[in-house]
């Protein structure tokens, strides 16, 4: 039997949709995990609270980079011309 090498590349910005349910998972067991990778921005979108969190990598993992509410205007770090309003997302 022939072994193959698999690789796996991250991608550079992952978004997690946070419910009671799997919000502790996503705030520290895939933050870790995505940050270990290499994925460079890291958002979590609460829709009962309506906001967005957005963690961007450094050295020491994931820092919160800033956190949006509605009225805000969400501006993806990765591609500075995307922009999301808040009110047309929740």
């Amino acid at each position: 039997m022939r072994r193959t090498k698999r690789s796996f590349v991250a991608p550079d910005w992952v978004s997690e949709i946070a419910s009671p349910a799997t919000e502790k998972r996503d705030r520290h067991y895939k933050k870790t995990l995505y940050a270990r990778h290499g994925v460079r921005e890291y958002w979590i979108v609460d829709p009962e609270a309506k906001t967005v969190e957005v963690f961007t990598l450094a050295e020491e993992g994931f820092q919160l980079d800033n956190g949006y509410t509605v009225g805000k205007t969400l501006k993806l770090f990765l591609l500075e011309s995307l922009e999301l309003d808040l009110k047309e997302v929740f």
